[in-house]
């Protein structure tokens, strides 16, 4: 092979890369909007209650109050950090007014 065909090869392979890397960082991108889809999708095929409504409407919440409806309204960009260190979901810890019943 000359030094050209191998510098071509070279050039041809890092502009395919490049490109790759450009549009998977690209599409990486994302904002809660655009899970909607998969929101609905959750809602209508795994959130249900045996007979089919959702449980939320045994508290006569609207579909604006859903949270998973709430961060899809938000519009956040999904690429946020994590903190380990904070906690998730309600509990005692997040609710302080919370008492549990372990007095068994």
């Amino acid at each position: 092979m000359s030094a050209l065909t191998i510098w071509s090869l070279l050039a041809a392979g890092a502009a395919i890369g490049a490109t790759a890397f450009w549009a998977g960082h690209r599409t990486a991108r994302r904002r809660t909007s655009q899970l909607e889809g998969a929101a609905q999708s959750f809602c209508l095929e795994h959130c249900r209650l045996p007979d089919g409504r959702c449980p939320l409407l045994r508290a006569d919440m609207r579909r604006e109050d859903c949270p998973l409806w709430r961060l899809i309204e938000a519009d956040a960009p999904t690429r946020k950090p994590v903190d380990t260190e904070a906690p998730l979901g309600a509990g005692p810890y997040r609710n302080p007014e919370y008492e549990s019943d372990d007095s068994g």
